[in-house]
């Protein structure tokens, strides 16, 4: 098993346990999307985890259907309370996690940085999906933390985010 492949299960469950703790209804297991979630099965609170047999897009969705994690987010000043506070959207959480600083790269997918922009929403108005990086850091230290990134295009066109298109070096062989 690759060793960054454990770190990703790591930071998924950092964050799983963070959220189970919100009191969201209905948000339990089968919101863990991802396919590197049964790595955790060796947690006895997670004996049985498999790893998601479907298709993974985000690492975790919740429908927020009552809104508490809404309004979790707009009392945190992640959203604005004028906009949000009746929506219900659905939440993509991405969780991308390094044992490094919250400055260190990260890698994203092409499939991941299509569904941020995809659910991108424009100042002042609410939408039915919303993207959320979650940034894990000092995986393995004292000080592990994490930060939020609600709508992350939004904070790429504003800078705070910065993306560089990777390349793949290609050599026949002889």
């Amino acid at each position: 098993m690759n060793h960054d492949t454990k770190i990703g299960a790591a930071g998924e469950l950092f964050v799983f346990e963070i959220l189970s703790t919100l009191g969201l209804p209905w948000f339990d297991w089968p919101n863990w999307e991802s396919t590197i979630r049964g790595l955790v099965a060796i947690h006895p609170r997670y004996t049985g985890m498999d790893n998601w047999p479907g298709r993974e897009t985000p690492d975790i969705t919740y429908d927020d259907r009552s809104g508490v994690l809404t309004a979790i987010l707009i009392a945190k000043g992640y959203l604005e309370e004028q906009v949000w506070r009746n929506a219900r959207p659905k939440y993509f959480m991405e969780v991308k996690t390094t044992t490094g600083e919250c400055g260190d790269r990260l890698y994203i997918s092409s499939n991941q940085y299509q569904l941020m922009r995809r659910y991108t929403f424009p100042p002042g108005r609410s939408v039915p999906n919303v993207y959320i990086i979650f940034r894990v850091f000092n995986l393995g230290r004292n000080n592990l933390s994490v930060k939020l990134y609600v709508d992350p295009e939004a904070h790429r066109l504003r800078g705070d985010l910065v993306f560089e298109s990777q390349t793949w070096t290609v050599r026949p062989r002889a």
